[in-house]
């Protein structure tokens, strides 16, 4: 995962971190040659550049990392169901509210013979009301 792009993006985290240390070293190289030369105008366009630079990649960074945690919350509560329903028996003959909470998200009415059901982890059932 750390190799691999997130989908819509180029860099993987790996890629990223890597990049963000070379922009650490060429700033510190750009310092040292600042404080050597008589001149530093030279080098803050370049320092410019580089945070920049920087700053885009901790904000893709930022991105990614919070599209790993939805993932793994999303995950979660898919395993959460996934064991909820093991649990429970493949015959239900009466009406489980505790097994209910646990599978259902919300119920959407679409008409007076149609309801949609949401399950948790995002699952979509339309049964018709008879």
């Amino acid at each position: 995962m750390e190799l691999a792009p997130v989908p819509g993006e180029s860099m993987s985290l790996a890629d990223i971190e890597r990049r963000l240390d070379e922009l650490n070293d060429q700033t510190r190289e750009l310092v040292a040659e600042a404080a050597r030369a008589e001149d530093a105008s030279a080098c803050t366009a370049q320092l410019r550049a580089i945070m920049n630079e920087a700053v885009a990649l901790k904000e893709k960074r930022a991105f990614i990392e919070e599209q790993r945690q939805s993932n793994a919350q999303a995950l979660r509560r898919i395993e959460d169901a996934a064991a909820a329903m093991a649990q429970a028996s493949t015959h239900i003959s009466e009406w489980d509210e505790a097994l209910i909470r646990q599978l259902v998200d919300t119920v959407k009415v679409n008409s007076a013979e149609k309801i949609t059901v949401f399950l948790r982890g995002g699952i979509q059932v339309e049964q018709d009301m008879i």
